[in-house]
């Protein structure tokens, strides 16, 4: 055993000494390659296509040709034995009856007797028969745009003279790769303009399309053209139009119908005017925006401030009923708390809940601009908001005002939040908190008050007529407001407002 194992590794090591000298005389190795070349001779239907072996050792030719086809399209797919010249190793093989101004692929194989091997596939277009007009095509544009919906135009210049062409438009949105959609053109009788009607469009998307035309002579792609969806959605009392949205003179009239139903991603420009309306849903991605006249055209030419865009009820109304707490304007409707919509330049006034008279946000990013709360009422707290758990609203340049809750917060009431709240060159006047704390505000934490002005709001004694600060509020900032004048509960109270300010 132990003379095997030395012998075992005596061999292993003088590898020279044990190997068998006839290993050296190994046959020569026999392979074979192919190169498709450019063709040349091509016209309206023919080609010369051409190709090229690469042997070595003992391989020997049998079969060379070529195998093509339109395309995109291998069930046209043919195959054509080529003349071999030997001494250069090359091939070619005419080919006829192709037809005119197309694209075709092909590709040159070779076989031996013991394999077939193929080159790389190479692209021809074939030339365009003399006296054939080939159809030809315009992208004019739009017919429609909104939103979610276009329509797309243009025009088939000639045919060609073909009874079997098919025009239509390649439609897609820009900076993706693939075309998305494929819409048939439609023609009017004895008419050159093609349109092609498209829905379901993303808002404040831009897209691309093109016409196309194809038939047995060739295929036709116009220009490009590119369009940006509208971001806007009109709503008007005074509409009346379609009622979609598109456009002033097809607005819809209410503001909760608009909510529901277009997709998420748009402005809603509504019109000046009294909106009587409870419910609307509050959603990520559907901005507000107040004050326009319905003719504008520019998000800066509105003037909210003299073309007042209410949602509530009239003061009439209100008296009528003014114990019913069911009439809450907006139903929030976040699921997370980054999600956020903007309200801007509208006055909410006459609302009437129980914990919020306007809304109750216990979650979202509501971002709240140039907005009047005036004459809202809660059964419970929050006269005109209740924000609370992990909510993260911010108020800028708005303007509580009359605002009455039985419990706290006779404007606002915040309520363990676990994000900030922030009231920005805000106004807090004659709002009250009946039987409880904080005419104007009632904190619990994470609030910013700043540059606002609070007066002339109410509470029970000693409970903070202007703002009323929770326990356990920190960290609040209450810093470079006017706060005075506030009736019986003092300006500022509670546990928490000392270890808050600035």
């Amino acid at each position: 055993m132990k003379r095997y194992i030395y012998s075992l590794f005596v061999c292993l090591v003088f590898a020279s000494a044990c190997k068998d000298d006839s290993a050296d005389e190994l046959p020569e190795e026999e392979f074979l390659e192919v190169a498709t070349e450019i063709a040349e001779g091509v016209t309206d239907s023919k080609a010369v296509f051409k190709g090229k072996v690469i042997a070595k050792g003992k391989s020997d030719v049998q079969e060379v040709g070529f195998s093509y086809w339109v395309q995109g399209n291998l069930g046209t797919r043919k195959s054509v034995v080529a003349t071999y010249n030997e001494s250069n190793q090359t091939f070619t093989a005419e080919v006829t009856k192709l037809s005119s101004y197309t694209d075709y692929a092909y590709i040159a194989y070779a076989e031996d007797k013991e394999t077939k091997e193929e080159g790389d596939i190479l692209n021809v277009k074939t030339e365009v028969a003399d006296g054939v007009v080939l159809p030809q095509v315009k992208a004019t544009g739009l017919d429609y745009l909104s939103y979610s919906k276009a329509t797309l135009g243009g025009q088939l210049i000639t045919d060609g003279n073909s009874e079997q062409t098919t025009t239509f438009f390649y439609l897609w949105e820009k900076g993706t790769v693939n075309k998305e959609k494929s819409l048939e053109a439609e023609f009017e009788e004895g008419s050159d303009k093609g349109i092609a009607p498209v829905k379901d469009l993303k808002p404040g998307t831009e897209y691309a399309y093109t016409m196309v035309s194809i038939n047995e002579l060739g295929t036709a792609v116009s220009d490009t053209v590119f369009f940006l969806t509208n971001a806007m959605v009109y709503v008007d009392l005074e509409a009346t139009g379609d009622g979609d949205g598109s456009s002033w003179e097809n607005a819809f009239t209410s503001i909760k119908e608009a909510v529901e139903s277009v997709p998420s991603g748009v402005q809603l420009w509504i019109a000046e005017g009294l909106y009587t309306e409870k419910g609307i849903p509050l959603r990520k991605g559907y901005d507000w925006y107040g004050g326009f006249t319905g003719t504008e055209t520019a998000l800066e030419q509105r003037d909210w401030m003299e073309n007042k865009t209410i949602v509530g009820r009239s003061k009439e109304d209100y008296e009528a009923d003014p114990n019913s707490n069911n009439y809450q304007i907006i139903s929030s409707q976040f699921k997370n708390k980054h999600d956020r919509a903007i309200l801007d330049g509208i006055t909410f006034q006459y609302a009437h809940g129980g914990h919020g008279g306007v809304f109750n946000c216990q979650i979202g990013s509501p971002q709240v601009s140039n907005c009047t709360f005036e004459n809202n009422r809660a059964s419970a707290s929050g006269g005109a908001m209740y924000v609370r758990n992990s909510a993260s609203a911010r108020f800028f340049n708005c303007v509580f005002k009359n605002n009455f809750a039985i419990h706290e917060g006779g404007a606002v009431r915040t309520w363990t939040t676990l994000e900030n709240v922030i009231f920005d060159e805000c106004v807090f006047i004659g709002n009250e908190s009946d039987r409880n704390k904080g005419g104007a505000l009632f904190l619990k934490q994470h609030v910013s008050i700043r540059n606002c002005v609070i007066r002339e709001n109410t509470a029970q004694a000693g409970r903070g007529a202007g703002i009323y600060v929770e326990s356990g509020a920190c960290p609040t900032f209450i810093g470079n407001n006017v706060i005075e004048g506030n009736l019986v509960g003092g300006d500022i109270a509670g546990p928490g407002s000392n270890g808050c300010q600035p």
